[in-house]
């Protein structure tokens, strides 16, 4: 079962729970893979039309899940294509009737009181926030986003775009396939971008096991460290994607379905 206690079996992991975020006017929940109506291998709770799971029980599970959380509120999303592309959202008067938005990785929005989510299943969901500016950004960023430096460019918009001041925002990095199960090829090790290779060695390609294994959450910690974030505003998730069987995983299970960070501002 999910591991939190005081929610439905539908929710891993809210805001309610987070030491930084628990106490300001934003909600986020990461779904759990429980308490949907997709069949197996999608059991249960798959958020995502872009398997193959029939696009009924996608819909039956994102509405019961959003009538849990957001009752009456509209649900943003993206067509998430492994991109370094930024959708922004700030008109009222164009929202989509399904909520998709576009194709890109990356949402930023001033709005209140309308979810937002990005999906995944071992790449990592993030949620930038800048409390003072009342604006966030939600961002899907797999090994292709964070090699592309979709969190930096993502932010960088927020700091020149939205005057936004570093010091002023808030980052949550959900669960995610973490170095312990993310074995890659000796090839891609090597070939891996050479900015990550100019860190520290066995810093985020590990080259003292077996096989070579790639740490993410390390790299993407090195860019939020560059573009100068206080280190006591980021909150990273602890669980591996692949390890929890909570949660939906690809390198786990392949065929699978897709959880999902879900926010909303109030």
């Amino acid at each position: 079962m999910p591991s939190n206690t005081h929610s439905t079996e539908m929710i891993f992991y809210s805001s309610a729970q987070s030491p930084l975020f628990s106490d300001l006017p934003i909600t986020f929940y990461v779904s759990s893979r429980y308490g949907g109506h997709s069949p197996k291998p999608y059991d249960s709770l798959n958020l995502a039309y872009h398997t193959h799971d029939s696009p009924t029980s996608v819909t039956s599970n994102r509405t019961k899940l959003c009538n849990a959380l957001f009752p009456q509120s509209p649900l943003l999303w993206l067509n998430q294509t492994h991109s370094d592309h930024i959708i922004e959202f700030n008109d009222l008067s164009s929202l989509p009737l399904d909520g998709l938005i576009g194709s890109g990785d990356a949402l930023i929005c001033a709005q209140k009181h309308i979810a937002c989510m990005v999906m995944v299943a071992d790449c990592n969901p993030i949620l930038v926030y800048n409390p003072r500016q009342k604006i966030f950004a939600l961002i899907h960023a797999g090994r292709a986003g964070v090699c592309n430096a979709i969190l930096t460019k993502t932010i960088t918009k927020l700091l020149n775009t939205y005057h936004s001041a570093a010091k002023d925002l808030l980052i949550f990095i959900g669960p995610s396939i973490r170095k312990c199960c993310y074995a890659i090829s000796p090839k891609l090790a090597k070939d891996f971008p050479s900015y990550a290779l100019q860190a520290p060695p066995n810093t985020i390609v590990h080259t003292n096991t077996q096989n070579p294994h790639l740490d993410l959450i390390a790299l993407l910690s090195l860019q939020l460290s560059a573009l100068k974030i206080p280190p006591e505003h980021i909150q990273i998730h602890p669980a591996c994607s692949c390890c929890s069987k909570d949660l939906f995983s690809y390198r786990r299970d392949g065929l699978t379905g897709r959880f999902a960070l879900l926010v909303m501002q109030t």
